[in-house]
């Protein structure tokens, strides 16, 4: 079995990672202006891109780059969302750093580069403010006397989108150079790919886990703090 195999059976397992929490919201919550929404707002736009961009490479164009800038954009939205229901008073900082990053893309993609490109500034800008948000978030929950941290569908959030950003960061750091200026073949980013292939699939899965936690009512200071639960 060559890497190429390998790489494209995980491809398949991250491709339809998003759909249990996707159906299982359909299925067993259909509470959409819930925090679970909020997480399933997130599955859904995760296996529309992936499954679209699968699509794009196989019978359009061999790279995807066009959907994954698509994805930065679209996902910022969703992100930004999910903290401003996590950190309220952070709220208006939040929607600046949400003008920065629409101001940022307008300009790169309008100057600098292709939406055919992998674009580095937007990748950049949007890892770096979600980790440090997850970071805070950390901070807040630990702050809450009550519940227990392993209980709590918002440290699984938190962890899903922090191990993403953390895992993938240097990928989008550096997939414009190593691409485009030392034109580095296939196989030789396939140990790249597949921690990023890995970092997708396990978000959505911990992101899966929190939305059932939520479903159960488990207590959570933020997500759930109506839930009287230990």
């Amino acid at each position: 079995m060559t890497s190429s195999d390998i790489y494209w059976i995980f491809a398949d397992l991250n491709r339809y990672s998003g759909v249990p929490g996707v159906l299982f919201f359909l299925f067993f919550i259909r509470q959409w202006k819930s925090n679970a929404a909020i997480i399933f707002y997130i599955l859904f736009v995760s296996f529309i891109f992936d499954f679209s961009i699968y699509i794009y490479i196989k019978h359009f164009y061999p790279n995807s780059y066009i959907g994954s800038n698509w994805w930065v954009i679209v996902n910022y939205g969703l992100m930004s969302w999910f903290f401003v229901r996590v950190l309220p008073r952070l709220k208006k900082v939040i929607t600046v750093l949400a003008i920065i990053f629409a101001l940022t893309a307008i300009i790169s993609f309008g100057f600098f580069m292709t939406f055919l490109e992998s674009n580095t500034i937007t990748w950049v800008f949007s890892s770096a403010v979600f980790l440090t948000l997850s970071i805070l978030g950390f901070k807040e929950i630990l702050n809450k006397p009550k519940g227990e941290l392993l209980k709590m569908p918002v440290f699984y959030a938190l962890t899903a989108l922090f191990t993403y950003y953390a895992l993938t960061f240097l990928k989008g750091l550096f997939m414009q150079y190593l691409v485009f200026e030392l034109e580095i073949t296939s196989s030789q980013l396939f140990p790249v790919n597949m921690v990023n292939l890995f970092a997708n699939t396990s978000k959505n899965y911990i992101l899966f886990f929190a939305m059932v936690l939520l479903h159960k009512g488990v207590y959570d200071p933020i997500l759930n703090p109506k839930t009287n639960g230990k």
